[in-house]
């Protein structure tokens, strides 16, 4: 897992570790868990993240994510701040 801290590592499944993270995460490919308020821009098939990394997305959940990213985003608090 990837922080503004730093790097832990965790075990177990995304799977099992989804349901433990608050509302704004979103599962974005089998392999990412990201956390929507760090998410700077989603392109065709990437997120760029407010570190500098990106993400893949895959084709076929490329329109979910965006649906849930923009949910997410604006049921947050920090959406509600700006």
């Amino acid at each position: 897992m990837h922080t503004a801290e730093g790097s832990l590592e965790l075990e177990g499944l995304l799977r099992d570790i989804e349901p433990q993270l608050p509302g704004v995460f979103l599962r974005v490919h089998r392999s990412y868990l990201v956390n929507a308020a760090h998410v700077l821009r989603l392109r065709r098939f990437a997120l760029e993240l407010s570190n500098g990394m990106e993400v893949p997305v895959p084709e076929r959940r490329f329109t979910t994510v965006q649906r849930e990213l923009s949910l997410r985003l604006a049921d947050s608090p920090r959406a509600e701040a700006s």
